[in-house]
């Protein structure tokens, strides 16, 4: 099976995606490749390039909307939605947010049964009332369906790209991303309506959200990941967790 190990970051996240490599390597043996989808200067990216298999540079989907508090675009955000197409000899592909540090193997995760569905990954929230699919719009009736859409959160997506690429998911994605339609958490939103929930749901031990984590046993967590974008990164301020993501700079 040919699988990798794909994370995006613009030069603010650098630290974030070193983290991250380092984290996969001493902690997971899947033989995965380590790839990062990079934006901005490539001269910024020098270290990146000898600690990453490979590093794509400027990959850009069809358009990257604002919303809620992302008040201007950021393509490294959206580049996960290019997964499909620019893996398409891949088996398997697992997404991280750059925020995101690996605490066990992924070998597990890497080859787990999909049960048929494109893609895996764990619902927005523990509080099932944000897991409705309005959640993630400004403005609901645009959507009426998104209420009977299960919500994802998009920092960890198992991608099984040969059953991806029998739907017409991406270009759903592309419809969505030059639409007026408006998305409170951009490319989260995008992603859980264009699929409609239709993925494998992956228990939280997947995508631990740092301010939460020790809820559920560390010994548990196999991702851990400090959600909140520019509100959260161990690399700027302390935060929760914080001695974790400190292991892996």
């Amino acid at each position: 099976m040919k699988t990798a190990i794909v994370t995006s970051c613009d030069e603010k996240y650098i630290p974030a995606a070193k983290a991250l490599r380092n984290s996969i390597v001493a902690n997971s043996n899947s033989g995965a490749e380590l790839i990062l989808l990079a934006h901005g200067n490539e001269d910024a990216y020098s270290e990146l390039k000898t600690l990453y298999d490979k590093v794509i540079m400027n990959a850009e989907a069809v358009a990257s909307p604002i919303g809620g508090e992302w008040t201007y675009e950021m393509p490294a955000m959206y580049s996960r939605v290019l997964i499909p197409e620019l893996f398409a000899d891949y088996d398997r592909v697992l997404w991280l947010d750059a925020d995101i540090i690996v605490l066990q193997d992924l070998e597990h995760l890497l080859t787990m049964d999909l049960n048929g569905k494109p893609c895996a990954a764990t619902l927005n929230s523990r509080d099932n009332h944000l897991n409705a699919g309005n959640y993630q719009l400004e403005d609901p009736s645009q959507m009426p369906e998104s209420y009977n859409v299960k919500a994802f959160n998009a920092g960890v997506i198992l991608f099984d790209i040969p059953a991806w690429n029998l739907t017409d998911i991406s270009e759903k994605i592309n419809k969505l991303l030059v639409s007026d339609i408006k998305f409170k958490y951009v490319v989260q939103g995008v992603m859980s309506m264009a699929i409609a929930s239709n993925y494998h749901e992956l228990d939280f031990t997947y995508n631990a959200y740092a301010h939460w984590a020790n809820e559920l046993g560390m010994h548990n967590v196999k991702i851990i990941h400090w959600v909140g974008g520019h509100q959260v990164m161990p690399w700027v301020s302390k935060t929760h967790n914080q001695h974790i993501w400190e292991q892996y700079k």
